[in-house]
């Protein structure tokens, strides 16, 4: 009975029995005269319920892989899967070419009503076909053409004029140079109480549940992809006279529907936009895709779809199962394992109830995204019914989970630090552990931790004597020596803050420092920066010629050479500690590639923080302390220079005339240093120098920073030192040093970036869009950093601090 009623459909449809041959290389449809169909059956009844299952997934999936020859036909297969004597699994396999999604319901119910009358011996009831197929394809082209083709083709031209090629939606992997078309789905159900309501707003403002649904897709996009102008394709069903509605054939067309989603307007301005967008490409809907693409003649790719690459359908279904005499007929979940486009969203509208199905290229998105994807339209779908008139840019989006997992789980990093102290109380609590042990080596020098604190202490007591106190500014314009790390120290024991520069910065780039500072001291040696004449000794800058100080402030910074000072009748033991941990530690500017460099304000509490972490999570207590090779006037040098310092392990520092080759050499001589504070150039260049054992013994971790990470970077070192640890520290001038940390494992490969991580102790990390609303996991957008290591701000720029900070 089955048989025959298939037999009777396709004798019915000539789409049915229509095959293609190529005639002169050109495809010419050939409708046969009659075209056997029979239906094997394959018997799955002895296997167990969960084998059944597993093998009808494999059979559809097979089924769906088989290729059709167009030439010979059949372009329709069926097969029959007996799971038990009143239980089947019928599977359908049509060619697009002969067939649509209307035409498969076609195709079941006229089966189910032919099968139920041979049955029966009835005859069926079934209306007449008033044309064929083939005579609507001659109708069509012979109508749509010359002025009629040319209207509507120039509707396209200008609706799609300028429409971006892409839609840069974040993806798990870059998209491949040419499609595959490998995909899956996942299928979800909203709230039942969302259909109902958005159907309602839909209804009240002139829309159907259609256009509500693409509208709020379009939001979802928008969100996602952070463009305002938005391309998705939808099928149509092409049936514009009653005369095609019982047909089967190829009847759908696809309509690009552009949005304009600019201004941030609000849900219900924008369904009105969607609105006549839909109308006036349903006015056009008669020009084929494809003729759309010829006459608009899109940017091409391989790896993507002109147009569009995203699609959205809606399809009404009336009930659950369909039931004929004791025949009940439902459909069941199959995949092609395929995806025609990067994404499409199915939904189904049945009894009120909206659920929905998105197919995704699994070359570009793993499954886990699309089930967040999936989250937050639901999350849309309840925040445009709740407050249509909200903007599209602030609706809500984030599940519950999500907002609990990136806001709070994610940053639970609070943990005890001696948040009482200062950078001068930690390294003088490890002169008084260690006074013996090597806290500097510079060349053939060495420095103990006691003769470097109490050169330190002396300093401290002149800069006090000159009336230099908390929140202060002392300058450092000194090469990499010990005389510079005195400084340092002895500037932030007498209570102020310093301010590094580097000596080979142009003269007007430490100028502005300097003037923009306010510093009042300024470490140097005896040769003179200010000027071209070597001997020139001066206590004030003012006394340098005019021409070298036309902007010099009016009250000019005293200028102490450090060679040249005496501090041997100064005390040597700890001054009274007279900062805070509120007061700060040191000013440093930025580089001004942005703009005029700004000095970023840093606390003594945030630095604590930092080298709290540093003592912690990092190796700086092992080996042979750390080689500083920076410039002191990068934020490297906390790291690379006080780490080890307050860790009781000394800082060699490397000469600033022996370059990056003295660093190299420092690894190849010494090696197993606890830490090195390198910048991923200077990394690169190192790998080159070293040979694999050398460099398995450099030291026990790699702290990175200062440039973005890649892979490349690193590969060597996971390579031929897979035990020393190589971590990538993130972190901008304004929040110490270090925010963020990622430990790369040994055995990961990294095409591209190397991730930054998570935040390190009393840190949050947050991203967020541009009303500060927390975007979804893999969705762009702003870092912001909050947590104790976040600056006081820029120094004399309110109104700068106040818009970043």
């Amino acid at each position: 009975a089955l048989i025959r009623a298939f037999r009777r459909v396709v004798a019915r449809h000539e789409s049915l029995r229509t095959v293609f041959e190529q005639v002169d290389g050109e495809p010419v449809q050939h409708i046969l005269p009659e075209l056997p169909i029979d239906i094997p059956i394959i018997d799955l009844g002895g296997l167990s319920e969960e084998e059944r299952e597993a093998e009808v997934r494999r059979l559809a999936y097979e089924e769906a892989q088989t290729p059709f020859d167009l030439a010979r036909g059949p372009l329709l297969r069926v097969k029959l899967l007996r799971l038990a004597p009143r239980e089947h699994v019928i599977l359908f396999t049509l060619h697009h070419i002969i067939s649509d999604n209307w035409s498969s319901n076609i195709l079941i119910t006229e089966v189910a009503v032919l099968y139920d009358a041979i049955l029966k011996g009835q005859p069926a009831r079934l209306p007449d076909l008033p044309i064929q197929y083939a005579d609507f394809a001659v109708w069509q082209r012979n109508w749509l053409q010359g002025e009629v083709l040319e209207r509507q083709l120039d509707f396209w031209r200008k609706q799609l004029r300028g429409a971006p090629p892409l839609l840069e939606l974040p993806t798990d992997r870059p998209r491949p140079p040419v499609q595959t078309f490998r995909g899956d789905y996942l299928t979800f159900q909203l709230p039942d109480d969302i259909g109902p309501a958005i159907a309602d707003l839909a209804q009240r403002e002139g829309a159907t549940l259609f256009i509500a649904l693409l509208a709020a897709f379009d939001v979802l996009l928008y969100r996602y992809a952070h463009q305002d102008d938005i391309s998705v394709g939808t099928p149509i069903s092409g049936r514009t006279h009653r005369a095609t509605e019982n047909l089967i054939g190829f009847f759908v067309n696809t309509l690009v529907l552009r949005a304009d989603l600019s201004g941030e307007p609000s849900f219900r301005q924008l369904l009105a936009r969607i609105r006549d967008v839909a109308l006036d490409a349903y006015a056009h809907q008669d020009v084929s895709f494809e003729m759309v693409v010829e006459a608009v003649q899109p940017e091409r790719s391989l790896s993507q779809s002109p147009l569009f690459q995203v699609m959205f359908t809606l399809q009404n279904v009336a009930s659950e199962a369909q039931v004929v005499s004791d025949l009940r007929i439902k459909p069941v979940d199959a995949h092609s394992g395929t995806a025609k486009f990067d994404l499409t969203l199915f939904m189904q509208e049945q009894d009120g109830r909206l659920s929905g199905a998105l197919e995704f290229n699994t070359d570009l998105f793993d499954r886990e995204t699309i089930e967040r994807m999936a989250g937050h339209f639901g999350e849309l779908l309840k925040a445009i019914v709740a407050d249509p008139d909200m903007s599209i840019a602030r609706l809500p989006m984030l599940t519950e989970a999500e907002r609990q997992l990136l806001l709070v789980e994610w940053n639970r990093t609070d943990a005890p630090f001696p948040d009482h102290l200062t950078l001068p109380d930690l390294f003088e609590a490890q002169a008084e552990a260690t006074p013996d042990a090597p806290a500097l080596h510079f060349r053939d020098e060495t420095l103990s931790f006691a003769e470097l604190n109490a050169r330190a202490n002396q300093l401290a007591y002149l800069l006090q004597e000159k009336g230099v106190g908390p929140d202060d500014i002392v300058a450092v314009l000194l090469s990499r020596t010990p005389e510079a790390v005195i400084a340092l120290l002895g500037i932030l024991k007498a209570g102020a803050a310093y301010l590094p520069i580097d000596p080979t910065y142009p003269p007007e780039r430490i100028r502005f420092m300097l003037e923009d500072s306010g510093a009042k001291i300024v470490f140097s040696n005896q040769y003179s920066v200010f000027s071209d004449q070597a001997e020139l000794n001066t206590e004030h800058l003012t006394d340098a010629p005019a021409a070298e100080f036309a902007s010099a402030p009016a009250s000019s910074p005293e200028v102490i050479h450090l060679d040249e000072l005496n501090t041997e009748h100064l005390p040597t033991t700890n001054p009274t500690r007279a900062a805070t941990p509120d007061h700060l530690a040191y000013v440093i500017y930025t580089s001004g590639s942005t703009g005029r460099p700004k000095g970023v304000m840093v606390h003594h509490r945030g630095v604590v923080n930092y080298l709290t972490w540093v003592q912690q999570r990092y190796p700086v207590a092992e080996g042979q302390g750390s080689p500083v090779h920076s410039s002191l006037s990068f934020d490297l040098t906390v790291t690379s220079l006080f780490g080890p310092l307050v860790a009781g392990r000394p800082a060699r520092l490397i000469p600033e005339d022996a370059g990056i080759e003295g660093l190299t050499e420092a690894l190849r001589r010494e090696g197993d240093y606890g830490l090195v504070k390198i910048t991923p150039a200077h990394l690169e260049l190192v790998s080159r120098e070293l040979t694999p054992e050398e460099a398995a013994r450099a030291t026990h971790a790699f702290i990175i920073g200062g440039e973005a990470l890649l892979g490349e970077h690193i590969a060597f070192w996971q390579r031929h030192a897979p035990h020393t640890a190589l971590i990538n520290e993130y972190g901008p001038t304004e929040t110490v040093v270090g925010c963020a940390v990622y430990q790369a494992p040994p055995d990961r490969d990294f095409p591209g970036p190397v991730p930054i991580g998570k935040p390190i102790i009393n840190t949050r990390l947050y991203v967020l869009d541009q009303h500060l609303n927390p975007v979804p996991i893999g969705v762009p957008g702003e870092l912001y950093i909050g947590g104790v290591g976040v600056a006081r701000g820029y120094l004399n720029r309110p109104d700068l601090t106040a818009e970043r900070f």
